[in-house]
């Protein structure tokens, strides 16, 4: 593979993670859906999320007074074939949960958490989709 091809995989890879995160800040679960692939697995606290519409389902859980903010650094993709890659990122998480308030930002007292996400990527109908993702915690404020 050329360095120009593998450099377009990485980008569209990393694409396809910070779109999945920000549709998940943005309360866009029809993006995330369409992020999944057909059988991707979304490991969660809350439960596994299978496909698209095994997330969109744990989705309807997820509490409507809930402010939150993931942000990834650290990306890193790995190539593996034109159809298949792995990626890495680091994510520390910012939430408030209740009502926002009605005039500024929320409340903050520091990260809630920051973890590594590992996951795998594949090329499905010609786009790059999540076929895995999992964080592993490594601190917790609520440890």
């Amino acid at each position: 593979m050329d360095e120009d091809r593998r450099r377009s995989i990485e980008w569209d890879c990393t694409r396809t993670l910070t779109g999945f995160i920000n549709a998940l800040d943005a309360g866009d679960y029809e993006t995330m859906a369409g992020l999944m692939a057909e059988n991707g697995v979304w490991v969660r606290p809350g439960g596994d999320a299978t496909g698209p519409a095994g997330l969109l389902e744990a989705m309807k859980e997820r509490p409507r007074d809930l402010i939150i903010r993931h942000v990834i650094s650290n990306v890193l993709i790995e190539v593996l074939d034109d159809d298949n890659a792995t990626g890495i990122t680091y994510l520390t998480v910012y939430r408030h949960h209740g009502p926002p308030p009605e005039n500024g930002p929320a409340r903050l007292d520091g990260a809630h958490m920051v973890g590594v996400s590992y996951n795998r990527l594949v090329r499905e109908s010609g786009a790059w989709k999540i076929g895995e993702k999992r964080t592993c915690r490594i601190f917790d404020a609520q440890a």
